[in-house]
């Protein structure tokens, strides 16, 4: 999956974002389908003003600013995310693993998958 993320605001960012994942359809009840996802790697490149700012799941961060998105990315490389999702591909719901839920950004995510 791609995504390319562009905010306007106080701080200007432009975000790409490049994940494999392993997507498994479980059930269908009515119009709602249950997804497992399992993100295998990620690449993240963010610019916000003068800063480059670089995540690669297969790499050790090389500064102070990777290591922030180490600390918030690395957490769900390798982890089952449930999704249900409707028919028309709209996101009813997502169930994080529980190491993730006190920190991670569900918002992030729900945006992302």
């Amino acid at each position: 999956m791609f995504m390319d993320t562009d905010t306007e605001g106080a701080q200007n960012m432009i975000m790409e974002t490049n994940m494999s994942m392993e997507i498994t359809p479980i059930k269908k009840e009515g119009e709602v389908f249950t997804v497992e996802s399992l993100v295998k790697n990620m690449k993240i490149n963010m610019q916000m003003g003068m800063q480059n700012i670089s995540y690669d799941s297969g790499k050790e961060a090389e500064d102070e600013a990777s290591q922030m998105l180490v600390d918030q990315f690395s957490k769900i490389i390798d982890k089952k995310i449930v999704s249900l999702i409707t028919e028309r591909g709209e996101t009813k719901d997502v169930q994080l693993p529980e190491s993730l839920k006190p920190e991670f950004d569900y918002y992030f995510l729900l945006r992302t998958l």
